[in-house]
């Protein structure tokens, strides 16, 4: 992850794994290690939400709030699917801080 003072740093999982469309592709992540702070263990166990396909806990369609499909939980730790174009909060591209946006963000997966 970049932010936009070009800070680099990383999260990394060694559990990582989606279910099936049947499961709504619930998220089920663990052992977190990396320098930028575990932005995914509270939407660990939600299922991926989109502005047509609300699979969130919240009341309202979180994809449709935060202007972007993830594993919503109450709807925003994270949110690497966001508005790009919007500068900061909630509706942007952030990792643990809303007020901090991304400019670059990479999810890369180690098959074994």
């Amino acid at each position: 992850m970049t932010d936009r003072n070009d800070n680099v740093g990383y999260a990394e999982y060694k559990t990582f794994h989606v279910d099936s469309e049947a499961d709504g592709f619930m998220l089920n992540v663990g052992g977190f290690s990396g320098d930028k702070g575990d932005g995914l263990v509270a939407h660990s166990g939600h299922k991926f939400s989109t502005k047509d396909r609300d699979q969130d806990t919240n009341s309202g369609n979180c994809a449709v709030k935060r202007s972007g499909a993830w594993w919503y939980s109450n709807c925003s730790v994270s949110n690497l699917n966001g508005d790009y174009s919007r500068s900061s909060g909630l509706r942007g591209v952030f990792w643990l801080e809303p007020s901090s946006p991304l400019k670059k963000t990479e999810m890369m997966l180690r098959c074994k």
